[in-house]
C-alpha cells in the first residue's frame, strides 16, 4: 500500500531521473486472498545518488522453454549446445577448416584468425550444418544464464519459508537470495552496505 508514496519521497531525496529500477519479486506462492487477486508481490525502487553508480549485471538460470529452443542440439554424452555465427560485419579472407578453404558469407569475414579456426577444430567447437555451413558450438554449462529483469519470479531468489532453516520468525523477513542480488548487483568486494533499519539482520549477513 505505501510503495507510491515512498517513490514520491525517494524522488524528492534522490531525484526523480535517479530511479534506475522498480523491481516486482514474487515474494509468496498463489494467495486465495478473497474477493481480490492474490497478492504475491513486493516491489523493489533502485536508485542512484546520481548518473555515475556500481552495477554489476545478475544472471539468473534459463527458463526450460529457452534452452529447449535455442540449445537444442546434444553431444554424445548429453551436453547441451547452441550453433552461433561464426562471422561478423565486413569483409574478409577465407580461412581453412580441415582440408576445405571456405570463404566467409558475402559481406561478412570469420570472426577467429586461422590459429583460432585451427584451435576450435581440434577442441571439437565447430558444428557443420547440413549445407556445409561452419558454425560455433556455444555449450550451456559455460554460460551465465540469462541477465536478471525487472520481474524476479526465479528459484534463485525464493522468499522465506515457515519451515527453513533461514526462519528467525521476523516478520517482514527477507531471503539471503534476495539479499544477495541486491547486494552483488550494487557493490564491490570492500564496499560499505548500509542498512539503517536492520531489521532482521539479513541484509548484515549477506553482505559480511
Amino acid at each position: 500500500h505505501a510503495v507510491h508514496y515512498m517513490k514520491c519521497e525517494m524522488d524528492k531525496i534522490f531525484g526523480y531521473d535517479n530511479l534506475r529500477n522498480e523491481i516486482i519479486w514474487k515474494a509468496t506462492n498463489a494467495h486465495n486472498d478473497a474477493n481480490r487477486f492474490g497478492y504475491i508481490h513486493q516491489t523493489l525502487l533502485f536508485y542512484s545518488k546520481g548518473q555515475k553508480w556500481t552495477f554489476n549485471t545478475q544472471y539468473q538460470p534459463y527458463e526450460k522453454e529457452y534452452v529447449e529452443r535455442y540449445y537444442r542440439y546434444k553431444e554424445p554424452d548429453g551436453r547441451r549446445f547452441m550453433s552461433a555465427d561464426l562471422a561478423g560485419a565486413g569483409p574478409g579472407p577465407a580461412r581453412r577448416f580441415g582440408d576445405k578453404l571456405i570463404e566467409p558469407p558475402a559481406g561478412r569475414h570469420w570472426a577467429f584468425a586461422q590459429e583460432g579456426i585451427d584451435k576450435l577444430i581440434k577442441d571439437g567447437r565447430i558444428f557443420w550444418t547440413k549445407n556445409g555451413i561452419p558454425r560455433l558450438k556455444k555449450y550451456l554449462d559455460e554460460m551465465p544464464g540469462m541477465p536478471s529483469q525487472s520481474l524476479w519470479t526465479d528459484e534463485d531468489v525464493q522468499y522465506v519459508v515457515s519451515w527453513g532453516p533461514e526462519n528467525i520468525g521476523y516478520p517482514t523477513q527477507k531471503s539471503e537470495a534476495l539479499l544477495k542480488r541486491v547486494i552483488e548487483a550494487s557493490a564491490n568486494a570492500g564496499d560499505v552496505v548500509a542498512d539503517f533499519f536492520c531489521g532482521g539482520g539479513t541484509t548484515l549477513a549477506v553482505a559480511q
